[in-house]
């Protein structure tokens, strides 16, 4: 039984890790999409041909929805997933006794 709660304890901490690089690259995308406005922004100022840019460069830029939603602390979802976790983990221990 220790095994598989190690092993659900390994695959959580993977989960937070792959998280947390999924909000470093959403970030980063964030950055870049901003970057790419503003040295827009900046091109588009100097250029007299404006009109003539505008429809040979189009840039969309969409940002995810997680961007917009507050993000919970990294030690706030750990403890969550972990507690979800104990709690799976009694229910089946009460499965069990009543199988018995």
């Amino acid at each position: 039984m220790s095994r598989k709660l190690l092993i659900i304890q390994q695959l959580q901490e993977r989960i937070i890790e792959i998280d947390e690089e999924i909000e470093k690259l959403n970030r980063d995308r964030y950055l870049y999409s901003s970057t790419i406005r503003e040295l827009y922004r900046e091109q588009s100022e100097r250029s007299s041909d404006s009109e003539e840019e505008l429809s040979e460069l189009s840039l969309e830029i969409i940002l995810p929805e997680s961007e917009l939603k507050p993000k919970p602390v990294k030690s706030e979802k750990k403890k969550t997933m972990m507690m979800k976790a104990q709690e799976r983990q009694e229910a089946l221990e009460k499965a069990r006794a009543w199988a018995l």
